[in-house]
């Protein structure tokens, strides 16, 4: 599964994610502390930091004889788009969970194959569609860059930005297709599941129980890799989960301050990064809604309605019984035992999100009276 997805996870390696690497004999391991890889990435997060931080002294320095409205607002657009720079720390706490996640797959194409004879279906059409994908993340990327620099007045007191809007965009867009492609790919396998026991099924020779419990054991192992998020991506999502909607509510306020102050260049740049961050929340929590959905049909419905005659009385009760325990068994994803990624988490940002813009419209409304009056 990972040399399908290896485009993608060269741009996340670009800003110092992704610290896995491929093992001689086909398996996935974290990378060491001590290697060239490792302190390529090192060097690549340290020359970020060390211009964000050059970016925020300067914006500290800027802002020293303005009033205290715009000096917070000159420092927190700052460091929203610095927020970034966090994530591969994250990245590299969950390194060996990670390759963990994809050696299971590794795993399952085993167990896929031989159950079904058949090669397991790629991603989407495949690699092509993932170059596809990175190259679409990357000119995206690049033309973000560019449109921003023709709205931006001071062009080369801005150009410290470049690099790090780079970096956001390219983290971004190349996390939220990839974890897309992951829960599709999840949906995919479901599906092709149910079809080849359907096919069984249908045939007219008696079912043999053992295929049955072949079945049940490959749907399970989907599942348990579809719930293994909570090991191998909860260190990595949980915390940008929580830093996407602060820096969203951190945003809102911004750019009602920064319109009420003339500010309209850093209300278009700050809005532009709270709708990206947004819609890459929405993106990963929609498609793992879709494979939770999925997971939690599983094959129960097709040997549910399947005739019992064909199934033996000796194995008919202790089949029954496994499919009324997992009919019981809600598939969700805890991310370290507290988030739950579901319908409810874009609900409650949104309503989170909506209440906020009341509060900071009536701050506005009460800022232009005092200013009028």
């Amino acid at each position: 599964m990972y040399h399908q997805v290896r485009h993608l996870a060269v741009l996340i390696k670009a800003v110092g994610g992704w610290p896995i690497r491929e093992e001689a004999g086909g398996g996935y391991a974290a990378v060491p502390l001590r290697s060239w890889p490792a302190f390529r990435c090192l060097f690549i997060v340290m020359l970020l930091v060390s211009m964000a931080c050059a970016a925020l002294h300067r914006t500290i320095n800027e802002y020293a004889d303005v009033e205290f409205v715009e000096r917070v607002t000159g420092i927190f657009h700052v460091l929203i788009e610095i927020s970034i720079l966090v994530v591969p720390v994250f990245h590299w706490r969950a390194a060996h969970n990670l390759a963990s996640y994809f050696n299971d797959w590794r795993h399952f194409e085993v167990e896929w194959r031989e159950l079904t004879g058949t090669p397991l279906l790629p991603i989407l059409t495949g690699v092509r569609t993932v170059r596809v994908w990175a190259s679409l993340c990357f000119a995206y990327a690049v033309l973000s860059i560019i449109s921003s620099s023709f709205l931006s007045p001071d062009l080369k007191r801005n150009q410290w930005k470049t690099p790090l809007y780079m970096a956001v965009l390219l983290h971004t867009v190349s996390m939220a297709a990839l974890w897309s492609l992951l829960n599709c790919q999840v949906i995919r396998v479901c599906r092709a599941l149910r079809l080849h026991l359907q096919h069984e099924l249908k045939s007219r020779t008696a079912l043999d129980v053992e295929r049955v419990k072949h079945y049940c054991l490959a749907w399970l192992h989907v599942r348990d890799i579809f719930r293994s998020v909570k090991t191998s991506w909860g260190s990595v999502m949980s915390r940008w989960f929580i830093v996407v909607p602060g820096s969203a509510l951190l945003a809102l306020f911004i750019s009602f301050a920064a319109l009420i102050n003339g500010h309209y260049r850093r209300t278009i740049t700050t809005l532009f990064v709270s709708i990206t961050n947004a819609a890459y929340v929405v993106l990963v929590c929609l498609s793992a809604e879709a494979a939770e959905k999925e997971c939690w049909r599983g094959i129960r419905l097709e040997l549910l309605n399947h005739p019992v005659h064909k199934i033996s009385d000796r194995t008919v009760t202790e089949i029954f019984h496994f499919l009324r325990r997992i009919q019981n068994d809600d598939v969700k994803i805890h991310l370290n035992g507290n988030l739950v990624v579901n319908n409810s988490l874009p609900v409650a940002i949104i309503k989170l999100m909506v209440t906020w813009i009341v509060v900071l419209a009536q701050f506005a409304l009460s800022r232009k009276q005092m200013n009028i009056g």
